[in-house]
């Protein structure tokens, strides 16, 4: 219970949508790796196609707003 709080409170500070979906950092390291041993550069373009659509669906799943939405795409530059 106590860490669920510590959750909220931490994710107040944030104005701009990014906690509000999570992907495990081992799960896009492990498929980038992955992507990246890719032999042929049109396969490796296929591959990453295909994992930018699963991360922009879950990231919709998760908030229900695209992941180009201007107020999400916003906040990128304070980010990074």
């Amino acid at each position: 219970m106590e860490r669920m709080k510590i959750m909220t409170c931490s994710s107040d500070k944030y104005t701009t949508g990014w906690q509000d979906s999570e992907v495990s950092t081992k799960y896009v390291y492990t498929r980038l790796h992955d992507i990246l041993e890719t032999d042929n550069d049109d396969d490796m373009v296929q591959k990453l196609s295909v994992f930018s659509f699963e991360i922009a669906h879950t990231y919709f799943a998760d908030t229900g707003d695209k992941i180009g939405n201007p107020k999400v795409s916003a906040g990128l530059q304070r980010i990074l």
